[in-house]
């Protein structure tokens, strides 16, 4: 595991994270199984229990997991300093569209958790479940919009 940010660190900053070890063809389509990514969820879910338990995590911060669904490879453990912030990544209560300055899009609007049934190990206790935003994005340069998934799973903040 990557050394702890100590309170210095993260001073002034709004997050601290790190990226799911593994190269991304054994987490995204179309090489990924559905127990390939399990393993993968499992190890997030591993990774922010230990840092939740560190004796030398910064205080006070919040742990937690930002998940990318289909693409696995997008997924980290993230600190947040900044409540704030962390709420920033919370699935919206509707659906909306935004305009992009260069011709793209972006529509998202709140997922639906039966999505991850198959995918997900069981959360170590006190990692909550906060839900997720399906986003679909567009540009014109794109053969096709692209459509994924992210969720959060979070500790209290301590």
């Amino acid at each position: 595991m990557h050394a702890l940010p100590t309170a210095a660190e993260l001073d002034g900053n709004r997050y601290w994270n790190f990226k799911i070890p593994v190269f991304s063809k054994l987490s995204d389509p179309p090489h990924a199984t559905p127990e390939t990514q399990r393993v993968c969820l499992a190890a997030l879910f591993a990774t922010a229990a230990a840092v939740e338990r560190a004796v030398d995590r910064a205080a006070p911060v919040r742990v937690a997991i930002l998940a990318t669904t289909p693409f696995l490879f997008e997924s980290e453990v993230t600190l947040f300093p900044d409540e704030d912030y962390f709420r920033s990544f919370l699935p919206p209560t509707g659906a909306k569209r935004t305009e992009l300055q260069d011709g793209g899009w972006i529509e998202a609007g709140p997922a639906d958790a039966r999505e991850l049934e198959p995918l997900a190990p069981q959360a170590p206790d006190a990692l909550a479940f906060h839900g997720g935003t399906w986003l679909l994005q567009g540009d014109p340069e794109w053969a096709a919009p692209v459509m994924r998934s992210n969720w959060v799973w979070a500790y209290p903040r301590r």
